[in-house]
């Protein structure tokens, strides 16, 4: 009699106590799991988890209970491989730093999931989290566990609300996710404040796909740290990692990323930029609760090939079965999607049309290759080469922060192989897709490839004078915006000018433009000033405009500009603790205590100032500027102390 097909499998994975008293990583007490099992979790399975606050092993329940989760998901061929990890305190050698996975395997992805989507099993009750060797070695699992059941985060309603209207519309966060997922060239790391807001926006992104797709394509992690990124698997698609936000600095020095921030303006404001993004708006905005889509999706046929699935396979397909749903026009954008596939399998057999796809997909090849094909209509039905040129075209916004021979190789690849045409070189909006990223940064004047296209220097030429005219313009509205934040002005002449209804507008320029960095002047002292001044009256008042969703605003934009200032104070050298504290002192008596604010005001203020002496309270902050901001704020509070006592004494 043959033994009945097994579908899941559950494995324990940590450093154990073994006989001889030690401890060492291996695979703990296992449930339905073969030696092939055991051996793909013993190689996925993370054996260090560094929280973003320390902790030792006398914390409490509430304390381990709020340890951050790894939750992982991978798609391995015909299996998918969801992996649960956390701190575990000291393994039995007494070594500190012990992670303790409980993974399971489907060994049967054709079968719909209870919990639709991978990420819905994120902190389901069934998945072991033991804290100490002593319950580690305990942990024992039900012999009749199956799939697990869903966890406490499984609203897909509130995960689309906290995209769009829980801290205002951040959909352009999620546009890009999905296009740097399409794109496949970089790994997009998603950068949020803690672990709820991750496992909401994965939901969000998992609904865009049909359970199916999710299932074979989307492979993603909940939590990791800047300095261990995992690598994408030979011939998948790159995870998408979410990392919190107090890595942000050390993101900023690591390669084939691309750090998608929903806090940042110009990433919550994006626009689709590929045929996934642009169904998703398509679909998502045309009164269908978010479940409904789900429900279509999960009852929808496969679209596409079946074999071969793609990100946005399912939502073209949801659109070409039930056109009369959506707005005219998407219609065309599903046919483009599903004959985009048909027309890249036929490609591959061309083995020019080969090489063009991958450095498409992977634009860093360009520093290995420099004797480009030039793309006919042999090669290449014209509707099929227009859609390959948009796509090789949309490939130059992921190159924003790669080096510059990267960008100016892939450049010099377009021109070459008659992607873009000669005459596009004078075109600025195409020069406007490179002029101001960080990888063109003195691009004009950087080394030309060999056999370098003949348009190449002059697009280089009129991108750099592009850039000159940006920046000379950024610089000048810069200057003017702080003549009216500077020293020399006092604070009520400030809120005069921060009233007016252009001014938010203006400070958010600044912010996009990062002008603040790029300047050669030095605004900390400036922005410090107006941010425990200005920016904590608007706190306390919020009146300044007389719109609070304005002052909000500005608000926002008052404190983006300082920590902007206080980061660029902080790379460039030594820090003047002394007179941080002075010019704290100094804000107290010539700025806080001259306003006359009234007594209410001046405690909502104060109290606004001290947070700022609470580390828990700034732990989403880089530390070094966290302390720069604490010391200005310990000045203004013993200055404010000293006046208090005196006035007291007299």
């Amino acid at each position: 009699m043959t033994a009945p097909r097994r579908r899941w499998s559950h494995v324990t994975y940590a450093s154990f106590r073994n006989q001889a008293g030690g401890g060492g990583w291996t695979t703990g007490p296992s449930i339905n799991a073969d030696l092939p099992d055991e051996q793909v979790v013993a190689e996925h399975a993370p054996t260090s988890m560094v929280p973003t606050q320390s902790f030792d092993d006398f914390i409490g329940a509430a304390e381990i209970a709020e340890l951050p989760r790894r939750f992982e998901y991978l798609p391995l061929g015909d299996r998918g491989l969801c992996m649960q990890s956390v701190p575990a305190g000291k393994d039995a050698t007494g070594r500190p730093g012990n992670v303790f996975t409980h993974a399971f395997i489907d060994h049967d992805l054709s079968r719909p999931l209870a919990a639709t989507y991978p990420i819905n099993l994120y902190r389901s009750e069934d998945l072991l989290t033991p804290f100490r060797i002593a319950s580690v070695n305990a942990v024992t699992l039900p012999r009749d566990l199956q799939e697990p059941r869903p966890g406490p985060l499984t609203d897909l309603a509130v995960a689309w609300m906290m995209v769009t209207t829980m801290l205002g519309d951040r959909t352009g966060a999620l546009y890009r996710l999905q296009d740097v997922l399409s794109g496949g060239t970089t790994t997009p790391v998603l950068m949020v404040k803690n672990a709820n807001e991750a496992v909401y926006w994965l939901q969000a992104l998992s609904s865009t796909l049909s359970p199916d797709e999710a299932r074979r394509l989307l492979r993603f992690t909940t939590f990791e740290r800047a300095a261990a990124l995992p690598a994408p698997l030979p011939g998948q698609e790159h995870p998408v990692v979410v990392v919190p936000a107090t890595d942000k600095d050390a993101l900023k020095r690591l390669e084939g990323i691309t750090v998608i921030d929903p806090a940042d303006p110009r990433t919550r404001e994006a626009q689709p930029g590929s045929l996934w993004s642009e169904l998703t708006r398509g679909v998502f905005t045309v009164g269908l609760s978010p479940l409904q889509v789900v429900e279509f999706l999960a009852g929808e046929p496969a679209a596409g090939n079946p074999a071969e699935p793609r990100f946005g396979d399912g939502l073209a397909g949801l659109v070409k079965r039930r056109p009369g749903l959506f707005a005219e026009g998407l219609a065309d954008v599903a046919k483009q999607h599903l004959d985009s596939g048909d027309a890249a399998a036929g490609a591959a057999r061309n083995l020019d049309v080969e090489l063009v796809q991958q450095v498409i997909k992977r634009p860093q090849l360009v520093l290995e290759n420099h004797a480009w094909p030039v793309l006919g209509r042999a090669d290449l039905a014209e509707h099929d080469y227009y859609r390959l040129a948009d796509a090789a075209q949309a490939g130059i916004r992921e190159l924003g922060t790669q080096p510059t021979e990267v960008l100016i190789g892939y450049l010099n690849f377009l021109l070459a192989t008659g992607l873009v045409e000669p005459e596009t070189v004078r075109d600025r909006g195409f020069r406007d897709l490179f002029n101001m990223t960080d990888s063109f940064r003195g691009g004009h004047k950087a080394s030309l490839p060999f056999n370098a296209h003949a348009e190449l220097q002059t697009l280089l030429d009129l991108a750099g004078q592009d850039r000159k005219e940006k920046l000379y313009a950024i610089q000048r509205r810069g200057e003017r915006a702080f003549l009216q934040l500077g020293s020399s002005q006092n604070i009520r002449d400030m809120m005069d000018w921060l009233a007016k209804p252009q001014v938010p507008g203006i400070l958010q320029g600044l912010v996009e433009d990062r002008f603040v960095s790029d300047s050669s002047r030095n605004y900390t002292l400036d922005l410090l000033r107006v941010y425990y001044t200005v920016n904590m009256f608007i706190s306390a008042r919020p009146v300044i405009t007389g719109d609070r969703d304005r002052d909000r605003a500005l608000r926002g934009h008052l404190a983006d500009l300082t920590l902007e200032a206080v980061d660029k104070y902080v790379t460039q050298g030594s820090i003047d603790h002394p007179g941080l504290e002075k010019h704290g002192r100094r804000i107290a008596q010539q700025d806080i205590l001259s306003a006359e604010f009234s007594s209410g005001t001046l405690m909502v203020v104060m109290n606004e100032v001290r947070r700022h002496l609470d580390p828990q309270e700034m732990r989403n902050v880089d530390p070094a500027v966290r302390q720069i901001l604490a010391t200005v704020a310990r000045g203004i509070v013993n200055e404010m102390d000293r006046t208090e006592r005196a006035g007291t004494d007299a």
